[in-house]
């Protein structure tokens, strides 16, 4: 019989310093039905950082990630996960 292996990953109770890629910042924001435009004005971030963040061309830092979280009302670990399914294609601006 096979020993089944153990791994211990970190819990962390909110992101620290650093940056952060946000895969599931799209999903999260389609989701809710809000556009990049609304969610910049919720959360103080420009609309195109945004934009950078949702296409993977900028990484945000743990505060932002914290601020975008609150400001969709989820967790800031769905928007560090990649979304389960993709979505379509069409952008909501």
């Amino acid at each position: 019989m096979e020993a089944k292996q153990h791994v211990r990953v970190a819990k962390v109770a909110r992101p620290g310093k650093g940056w952060y890629p946000v895969p599931g910042l799209r999903a999260a924001r389609v989701r809710r039905d809000v556009s990049q435009r609304e969610l910049a004005g919720m959360c103080g971030v420009s609309y195109a950082n945004i934009s950078r963040l949702e296409s993977g061309r900028q990484k945000a830092q743990g505060e932002t990630v914290i601020k975008l979280a609150s400001a969709l009302g989820a967790q800031w670990r769905e928007l560090l996960r990649e979304p389960l399914r993709p979505l379509e294609e069409t952008t909501m601006e």
